[in-house]
């Protein structure tokens, strides 16, 4: 099993939950407005056997020639979009699948990886539609909700061997933990539950997340059980620490 990061980039992202490109090379963290926070969006590709898997889809960034991030990094690794066999959702934030696709300019929504079986949790699902914007986007959640071939997930399960899922429900009520184990090699991807090293060091009671002391919790049992175990956390949110062992 290979597990390699897509950063879509840099952002800070303040109370209005827009996401602003953020380069520390060339910007002035000083004259973004008081309170913003800057983080990476980093969706994860998984190789496996002979599956191609998507862990999120990032925010849906274009680069200079105005081709998906995510596409591009893909290309990196010597895969196409319509290779990847499997899109996995941790939750529904804006920020985890708008790289699901696109509208053009007739309404025809255009699927990233349009091969792809993608799984998401169905409560996680009428839970982002009641609550829409600013943190949920109605029209990339109703392409999803659209799309044919989608598998809805009830509750903790395996998509497949060595690799399941489980519900966490911390930084949103149907948020969702995945596990990915082959051999020796264990990876968790925590999503907003595990978004940052200091995070998990720190074990911040969040107030972004839907139930803070639940999200913490999490943080603590992972960094003490799993981290000591040997496996590997895989940050989405951390600007530095991409994939972190404590061994």
């Amino acid at each position: 099993m290979k597990i390699v990061a897509l950063q879509d980039g840099i952002f800070s992202v303040d109370g209005t939950k827009q996401f602003v490109p953020f380069n520390p090379a060339v910007d002035d963290i000083d004259v973004r407005p008081h309170g913003s926070v800057f983080l990476s969006v980093t969706p994860f590709l998984v190789e496996k056997d002979n599956e191609v898997i998507i862990l999120d889809t990032g925010l849906g960034t274009k680069n200079d020639q105005g081709e998906w991030k995510i596409v591009e990094n893909l290309a990196k690794y010597g895969h196409r979009p319509e290779e990847v066999t499997k899109v996995i959702f941790s939750h529904l934030h804006k920020d985890h699948i708008k790289g699901l696709g696109a509208f053009d300019d007739n309404g025809i929504f255009h699927y990233t990886f349009p091969n792809a079986t993608h799984y998401y949790q169905g409560k996680e699902m009428e839970y982002a539609m009641s609550k829409g914007a600013p943190s949920f986007d109605i029209q990339t959640l109703q392409a999803l909700k659209d799309r044919p071939g989608n598998v809805i997930l009830d509750g903790d399960g395996e998509i497949l061997p060595g690799i399941t899922y489980q519900v966490t429900g911390g930084h949103t009520p149907f948020h969702q933990a995945i596990y990915l184990q082959e051999g020796e090699d264990k990876y968790l991807f925590g999503a907003d539950e595990a978004p940052m090293l200091t995070q998990m060091r720190n074990r911040i009671n969040a107030k972004y997340d839907y139930d803070g002391k639940k999200a913490m919790e999490w943080r603590k049992k992972w960094w003490e059980n799993e981290g000591e175990d040997g496996w590997k956390f895989l940050f989405y949110h951390d600007p530095k620490v991409v994939i972190y062992s404590k061994k």
